[in-house]
């Protein structure tokens, strides 16, 4: 303790402490900032990959309906179907038609083959049609 000008006692103990510690306080808490930035960061993008394999996986089963609704109808029926896959896939052969997104595969069987010029579907329009050749009834896709 010190003896202040007018007679008072002046307590340095405490006080200095807490101002000594303050640079470690900030600092524990801009790391703690930072951290919390980063989890959020993480949280976020893990959604969006959440919400792209959503989307692609409704996208496969809307094709897939489509496609199952086009066979009920009549010879020259079609259907257009947007699709969005992001980084996906759906693989034609045959009847089978399979997604394939961040390891995940997915398969659905429909009731006429597929024939179009592609083996692989990626995002975009496609006008599906029902066509027949040879007495064989087949669902033709083509990209618009």
């Amino acid at each position: 303790m010190a003896r202040s000008g007018r007679g008072k006692m002046i307590h340095h103990g405490k006080e200095s402490r807490g101002v000594e510690s303050l640079p470690v306080v900030v600092m524990l808490g801009a790391i703690m900032a930072a951290g919390t930035v980063a989890l959020g960061i993480e949280t976020i993008s893990r959604a969006q990959r959440i919400s792209h394999f959503q989307r692609a996986v409704e996208s496969f089963d809307l094709f897939v309906e489509q496609c199952r609704l086009l066979c009920a109808g009549g010879l020259s029926d079609s259907r257009l179907v947007e699709i969005e896959l992001g980084d996906g896939k759906i693989a034609l052969k045959g009847n089978l038609v399979q997604l394939f997104i961040e390891g995940t595969v997915r398969t659905e069987l429909l009731p006429l083959p597929i024939f179009g010029g592609e083996n692989e579907l990626r995002s975009g329009s496609y006008l599906l049609r029902i066509c027949q050749q040879n007495g064989v009834f087949f669902i033709k896709i083509e990209a618009v």
